[in-house]
């Protein structure tokens, strides 16, 4: 039996897969609320099965400031390794942003959290940190 989603058309940017040449499996997702990152990861964690589960999470200059601790937290109850970056800070400082969204995870263990507020170099992480038999969410 399929899936709704096997039968559905893919949504462009809504849980993307994006292909790699290295055999890590990139997932690209717009969502912007806690809820909306749960569901997400929750999905991606579904089809990672055993492997790990690997995240970076941006907020921009539109989100509102108050979801962005509940936005991060959202993302480190769901993977194994959660990159904290600034999505597009427009008058915001990209610093700030981060820094925000580290109230929402005080108690990070350092193996499961890093910040890294360069958006390229978050990615470039990230899929460091993804090996071939891991999962990694853009």
């Amino acid at each position: 039996m399929q899936t709704f989603s096997e039968n559905s058309a893919r949504l462009q940017g809504r849980l993307e897969r994006v292909p790699t040449p290295i055999g890590v499996d990139v997932y690209l997702d717009s969502a912007h609320t806690p809820e909306s990152v749960a569901l997400t990861l929750g999905a991606v964690r579904e089809l990672a099965g055993s492997r790990r589960v690997v995240s970076i999470i941006g907020c921009d200059h539109r989100s509102d400031r108050e979801q962005r601790p509940a936005i991060a937290r959202a993302a480190m109850n769901a993977s194994d390794l959660c990159i904290l970056t600034s999505g597009d800070p427009g008058h915001d400082h990209p610093a700030s942003i981060v820094m925000d969204m580290l109230r929402g995870v005080p108690h990070a263990a350092p193996e499961r959290l890093k910040t890294i507020i360069d958006r390229p170099t978050a990615i470039a992480s990230a899929i460091r940190e993804a090996l071939p038999d891991r999962k990694s969410v853009v």
